[in-house]
């Protein structure tokens, strides 16, 4: 079972998560940006996040473990830190994605847009 909780941003597991993805590390300490963890059997498989703006959040970038990829665990998280979000008072998330697509879940690369606001 997939069990999701909320960590620092000086978490060593969420760094190195994000580092093994090639993803940014530079802006997870400080005020602001909300982290969770995701761990299986005690192993960290994943992680996501958001960042409030206004009434309005920020979707962090959602990661996971090569080991765990393909089996719907970041559909989870996803869908776990939005309705966080949403309890937080958020009424939108405007997304953006620094990572590759994940074709498996019905992602795919559309280029730059701007959000409705």
């Amino acid at each position: 079972m997939i069990e999701i909780e909320p960590v620092r941003g000086t978490d060593p597991a969420l760094k190195a998560l994000l580092d093994g993805a090639g993803l940014p590390t530079d802006d997870l300490q400080g005020v602001g940006p909300i982290f969770f963890i995701a761990a299986e059997n005690g192993s960290v498989c994943g992680s996501g996040g958001f960042e409030p703006a206004g009434r309005d959040i920020l979707l962090r970038s959602i990661a996971v473990a090569p080991g765990h990829q393909g089996r719907g665990i970041g559909k989870k998280i996803a869908l776990d830190v939005l309705e966080r979000a949403r309890r937080f008072g958020a009424n939108l998330s405007p997304l953006q994605g620094d990572g590759p697509p994940a074709p498996q879940q019905g992602s795919q690369a559309t280029g730059q847009s701007e959000a409705a606001g």
